[in-house]
């Protein structure tokens, strides 16, 4: 009598499709993160842009850069970015002149992740640069920015 030959998958066959296709979803992700984390990044070119814009408009008005984000003597700008994944902050000269407007990723938000590109920084002049988040400078700040 011959036998019968069932249809349907052998347990070793489920093994390697479970295991090519869990190969594919973690190479899928990691990519997917990457395009999230350059997306995200542009909550703090906007914030960035919103400061230097703030700061020029200040400038025409007083004849000197604010010194702070506050609405008390300075721009009456949040210290957070719109969607929260940067903390702002500025620093101005001595005398007034000049100013420095960087966002560094934050502890609590989604980019937290973000190891290439953990601050990002404008000055008076639009000079842009990053850091990563070990301190040195972005050895690529265009694509930070």
């Amino acid at each position: 009598m011959p036998r019968s030959r069932s249809h349907g998958f052998s347990l070793l066959e489920l093994m390697m499709a479970a295991g090519i296709t869990a190969i594919l979803a973690s190479i899928g992700w990691a990519s997917c993160s990457q395009v999230l984390q350059r997306v995200r990044r542009t909550d703090a070119r906007i914030a960035l842009l919103r400061i230097q814009h703030a700061q020029e408009m200040y400038y025409a008005r007083h004849n000197h850069y604010a010194a702070t984000l506050d609405a008390g003597q300075g721009l009456a700008l949040s210290a957070r970015s719109d969607a929260g994944d940067y903390e702002l902050a500025l620093s101005t000269g001595a005398d007034g002149q000049g100013y420095l407007a960087t966002a560094v990723v934050s502890a609590s938000g989604r980019q937290f992740g973000d190891h290439d590109c953990h601050s990002l920084s404008v000055d008076a002049v639009g000079t842009r640069s990053s850091t990563d988040s070990a301190g040195r400078t972005a050895a690529e700040t265009a694509a930070c920015w």
